[in-house]
């Protein structure tokens, strides 16, 4: 199966050949694919003949008369003859490139957000003819229904790393995550902390309340994680009522102060108090004697199990 990014190349590569062949067939020296965002219109993708005078990725202020602007603004098609004969467009920034002929229509995302424009301009007065820009419709359809599939790359790519009950990373994006700090501690020697977590008693709760109330449970104990801990640190389910943290830039006395912080909160929250819920935990900082991710994991595990065992809590 072809990856994300590879797919993303396909597509950039597909786009670039609709510009040359829009170029190509209307004859004229420019096409473009034009990327709106909050300040600027950009050149997402221009036409390759040597008569274009726009560079991809060059922008252009908002809000001083550009065709594109006007199309996204009016969300409609756009045709410019002769600018120089137009008092609305005489002023125009294209006109300083000599672009005075102009048709354009708007690009959108799936959720009907602008993406931006298709367009086509000429240095000479012009009518665009119906075939031309029915053309440029069906160019402005395919390139719609490829961002409907970014779109569902993304959301299939986000599935497939996010834990579909919590939010939060599932197994294998916490694990890549560890991977990749550990790289980080042996290039940089950034200190972290790998916290191992584990919700007390949690079985009893799905044998006597049913599993939707446990499904609560676990959603309510993810959300106070996820907001308590900073955005460089990383935190997903490892699997059914175990959490796996990863905090970076932090040694254990500061990795202790964040658990028994949230224990405080996770007992303070009058929904998992109603279930008496608690959690054990067992942290390892990480230092030059672990030589292997799962090495890392099996010593904070086996500190979570003794601190259970400590504490006289069984699963």
């Amino acid at each position: 199966e072809k990856s994300i990014g590879q797919i993303n190349r396909d597509i950039q590569k597909k786009w670039q050949n609709i510009m040359n062949a829009t170029a190509g067939i209307l004859d004229v020296p420019a096409a473009l694919i034009m990327r709106i965002s909050k300040q600027h219109m950009q050149v997402y993708k221009a036409s390759e003949n040597t008569e274009n005078p726009y560079l991809e990725k060059a922008k252009d202020e908002l809000g001083h008369g550009l065709y594109c602007e006007t199309v996204i603004g009016e969300d409609r098609l756009l045709q410019v003859q002769n600018a120089l004969k137009d008092s609305v467009w005489a002023t125009n920034p294209d006109v300083k490139l000599n672009m005075i002929a102009y048709v354009g229509l708007p690009i959108k995302w799936p959720d009907g957000r602008f993406f931006g424009t298709i367009c086509a301009l000429d240095n000479k007065e012009r009518v665009f003819t119906d075939k031309h820009i029915d053309l440029l419709k069906q160019f402005k359809s395919a390139i719609e229904t490829d961002l409907v599939n970014i779109k569902l790359l993304q959301k299939l790519n986000k599935m497939a790393r996010v834990d579909s009950l919590t939010g939060c990373d599932n197994r294998l994006n916490i694990l890549d995550k560890l991977e990749l700090t550990t790289h980080i501690y042996y290039r940089n020697k950034e200190p972290f902390c790998l916290v191992m977590i584990d919700i007390d008693k949690f079985k009893q709760i799905n044998d006597t309340l049913g599993h939707q109330q446990g499904d609560k449970v676990l959603i309510r104990f993810a959300n106070h994680f996820k907001d308590r801990l900073r955005k460089s640190d990383s935190f997903g389910r490892f699997g059914g009522d175990e959490f796996m943290a990863i905090l970076r830039n932090t040694n254990h006395q500061y990795a202790e102060c964040v658990m028994r912080d949230l224990q405080a909160i996770i007992t303070g929250d009058a929904m998992l108090k109603k279930h008496s819920i608690s959690f054990t935990y067992g942290i390892i900082e990480m230092n030059e004697n672990i030589k292997t991710i799962k090495q890392m994991i099996d010593q904070a595990d086996r500190k979570m199990l003794n601190n259970k065992g400590y504490n006289g809590v069984n699963t």
